[in-house]
């Protein structure tokens, strides 16, 4: 592909579809990181500051009723958030908004999150503990709630760069597409110019003089007694000057075929074709031309290719 269509391409599509990945955006591949993060991060929470060794943990009823609750809150507030992210994903691209998804976006995760984790302490302390110790806001404060907040900046952190990471492929995926279609305009573009540079009309011999034969209505050229014949789509025959080799390099490959030594005909004046059990195939033209002429078996495939182009 060509490299300076992509070096162009690439600034402008990203400015000019900044959001085009967060609107197709759908579900995040994140089944697999939520079963591994949430019991992680529930383990870890409840052995913060915890001075007893983990058998006499193992040992105590509390333990597994306090691993059970963070694990639970802990799938809350991961669901709370990424309903957060979704919400943000609607309405900001990270792309093209970038300072104010990442306002909009902190604000709602560490002022939610903030004021549920008050409501869980408070929960926690009251009903959850078999021994209650009563309300501690240094604690909460000091320790909960800043470890609660990174448990959250970690959150949004992996959902930023899954959006990043789909993100890249759907702009990648648009530029390829872009790039394809500007290929196939150059073809088209290459394939008219050439089509250009073959003859529109042949000039030929009629009497003691030269008249204009447009190639369209020719329907086959072929030698006979050392001389080059033009037959148009009426049956008309015209002598031609230069030899079939000289003429098939003036005429459009596209349009025109070379069968045979002696044949070459062009695409729409073929009415038929029958396959023969040698592997030749009989062309059947329009009335005034010869009835059949014939692909020689060599040329036959490539008859087949060209016809079907």
């Amino acid at each position: 592909m060509n490299k300076h269509i992509r070096l162009m391409l690439q600034p402008a599509l990203l400015i000019e579809h900044p959001s085009e990945a967060t609107q197709q955006a759908g579900p995040y591949p994140d089944r697999w990181i939520k079963l591994l993060c949430i019991p992680l991060w529930a383990v870890f929470f409840r052995h913060i500051a915890e001075p007893a060794r983990l058998a006499d943990l193992l040992m105590s009823p509390q333990y597994y009723i306090d691993i059970l609750f963070i694990l639970l809150a802990a799938v809350f507030l991961w669901q709370l958030n990424l309903s957060i992210v979704r919400w943000a994903d609607q309405r900001y691209s990270w792309a093209a908004n970038t300072t104010r998804r990442l306002l909009v976006q902190g604000g709602l995760a560490y002022g939610i999150t903030a004021a549920l984790i008050v409501l869980l302490s408070l929960l926690y302390h009251g009903f959850m503990q078999l021994e209650p110790h009563g309300f501690n806001a240094s604690y909460l404060f000091l320790s909960e709630l800043p470890v609660n907040l990174l448990f959250v900046t970690i959150i949004h952190m992996i959902y930023t760069g899954l959006w990043m990471i789909r993100y890249h492929k759907q702009s990648v995926a648009t530029l390829n597409r872009e790039i394809e279609r500007l290929e196939m305009q150059a073809l088209d573009t290459k394939e008219a110019e050439s089509e250009d540079a073959f003859k529109q009309t042949l000039l030929v011999n009629q009497g003691r003089g030269l008249v204009p034969l447009a190639t369209a209505q020719i329907a086959c050229i072929f030698t006979a007694n050392e001389a080059s014949f033009a037959r148009t789509l009426e049956g008309k025959a015209f002598t031609v000057d230069g030899t079939l080799e000289q003429l098939e390099e003036q005429l459009s490959p596209r349009e025109f075929f070379r069968i045979s030594r002696q044949f070459i005909v062009q695409r729409g004046a073929i009415r038929r074709v029958e396959g023969e059990s040698s592997g030749r195939l009989l062309l059947h033209l329009p009335p005034g031309n010869p009835a059949t002429v014939t692909v020689s078996r060599r040329r036959a495939q490539l008859f087949r290719q060209w016809m079907e182009a």
